[in-house]
Protein backbone atom coordinates (compact mmCIF):
# COMPACT_ATOMS: atom_id res chain seq x y z
CA UNK A 1 0.00 0.00 0.00
CA UNK A 2 1.44 3.43 -0.92
CA UNK A 3 2.46 5.76 1.89
CA UNK A 4 0.80 9.15 2.36
CA UNK A 5 3.71 10.87 0.63
CA UNK A 6 3.53 8.45 -2.31
CA UNK A 7 -0.22 9.07 -2.67
CA UNK A 8 0.33 12.82 -2.69
CA UNK A 9 3.11 12.46 -5.28
CA UNK A 10 0.94 10.24 -7.50
CA UNK A 11 -2.45 11.90 -7.05
CA UNK A 12 -1.46 15.50 -6.42
CA UNK A 13 -1.26 17.78 -3.41
CA UNK A 14 -5.00 17.98 -2.81
CA UNK A 15 -5.68 14.22 -2.86
CA UNK A 16 -7.33 14.28 0.56
CA UNK A 17 -9.35 17.38 -0.25
CA UNK A 18 -10.69 15.71 -3.41
CA UNK A 19 -11.48 12.49 -1.55
CA UNK A 20 -13.21 14.27 1.30
CA UNK A 21 -15.21 16.61 -0.89
CA UNK A 22 -16.38 13.94 -3.33
CA UNK A 23 -16.79 10.91 -1.07
CA UNK A 24 -16.65 11.68 2.63
CA UNK A 25 -18.82 14.80 2.88
CA UNK A 26 -21.71 13.36 0.80
CA UNK A 27 -21.54 10.22 2.95
CA UNK A 28 -21.72 12.28 6.14
CA UNK A 29 -24.65 14.27 4.75
CA UNK A 30 -26.45 11.05 3.84
CA UNK A 31 -25.95 9.36 7.21
CA UNK A 32 -26.29 12.53 9.35
CA UNK A 33 -24.37 11.18 12.35
CA UNK A 34 -24.56 12.93 15.71
CA UNK A 35 -20.86 12.34 16.23
CA UNK A 36 -17.81 11.78 14.05
CA UNK A 37 -14.69 10.46 15.76
CA UNK A 38 -11.45 11.09 13.89
CA UNK A 39 -8.25 9.23 14.71
CA UNK A 40 -5.20 11.45 14.36
CA UNK A 41 -4.32 14.99 13.41
CA UNK A 42 -4.45 14.50 9.63
CA UNK A 43 -8.01 13.23 9.83
CA UNK A 44 -8.92 16.11 12.15
CA UNK A 45 -7.45 18.67 9.75
CA UNK A 46 -9.25 17.13 6.79
CA UNK A 47 -12.71 16.94 8.33
CA UNK A 48 -12.53 20.33 10.04
CA UNK A 49 -11.36 21.96 6.78
CA UNK A 50 -14.17 20.23 4.91
CA UNK A 51 -16.67 22.04 7.13
CA UNK A 52 -14.73 25.30 7.32
CA UNK A 53 -14.44 25.34 11.09
CA UNK A 54 -11.59 26.96 13.00
CA UNK A 55 -8.75 24.49 13.43
CA UNK A 56 -6.56 23.99 16.48
CA UNK A 57 -2.85 24.55 15.94
CA UNK A 58 -1.77 21.08 17.10
CA UNK A 59 -3.05 17.69 18.16
CA UNK A 60 -2.75 18.45 21.88
CA UNK A 61 -5.20 21.34 21.43
CA UNK A 62 -7.58 19.37 19.21
CA UNK A 63 -7.82 16.17 21.24
CA UNK A 64 -10.70 15.59 23.67
CA UNK A 65 -12.80 18.44 22.31
CA UNK A 66 -16.31 18.22 20.89
CA UNK A 67 -16.39 20.58 17.91
CA UNK A 68 -19.67 21.42 16.17
CA UNK A 69 -19.46 20.82 12.41
CA UNK A 70 -23.05 21.74 11.67
CA UNK A 71 -26.31 21.79 13.62
CA UNK A 72 -26.55 17.97 13.63
CA UNK A 73 -22.98 16.71 13.89
CA UNK A 74 -20.06 17.15 16.27
CA UNK A 75 -16.44 16.18 15.71
CA UNK A 76 -14.34 14.46 18.39
CA UNK A 77 -10.61 14.11 17.84
CA UNK A 78 -8.57 11.40 19.46
CA UNK A 79 -5.03 10.12 19.00
CA UNK A 80 -4.73 7.26 16.55
CA UNK A 81 -4.71 4.06 18.59
CA UNK A 82 -3.09 1.72 16.08
CA UNK A 83 -0.34 -0.62 17.22
CA UNK A 84 2.33 1.40 15.42
CA UNK A 85 1.51 4.66 17.23
CA UNK A 86 0.60 3.36 20.69
CA UNK A 87 3.21 4.45 23.22
CA UNK A 88 4.85 6.64 20.59
CA UNK A 89 2.42 9.57 20.43
CA UNK A 90 0.41 8.83 23.55
CA UNK A 91 0.63 6.17 26.26
CA UNK A 92 -2.08 3.50 26.23
CA UNK A 93 -3.44 4.59 29.64
CA UNK A 94 -3.95 8.13 28.34
CA UNK A 95 -5.73 6.78 25.26
CA UNK A 96 -8.15 4.87 27.48
CA UNK A 97 -8.82 8.10 29.39
CA UNK A 98 -9.59 9.85 26.08
CA UNK A 99 -12.19 7.21 25.20
CA UNK A 100 -13.71 7.33 28.69
CA UNK A 101 -13.99 11.10 28.47
CA UNK A 102 -15.80 10.71 25.17
CA UNK A 103 -18.23 8.35 26.87
CA UNK A 104 -18.96 10.93 29.57
CA UNK A 105 -19.33 13.79 27.06
CA UNK A 106 -21.49 11.68 24.76
CA UNK A 107 -23.84 10.66 27.57
CA UNK A 108 -24.22 14.30 28.64
CA UNK A 109 -24.76 15.77 25.18
CA UNK A 110 -26.94 13.22 23.39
Amino acid sequence: MPSTLEKIRILGENYYEKYMATILKPLIELIKPNLIIVLGYEAYLGVSALYGVKQQKDMKSAVRTLMPLNRDTELYTIYHCGARTTNVNRPWEDMKKDWNLLKVQFECNF
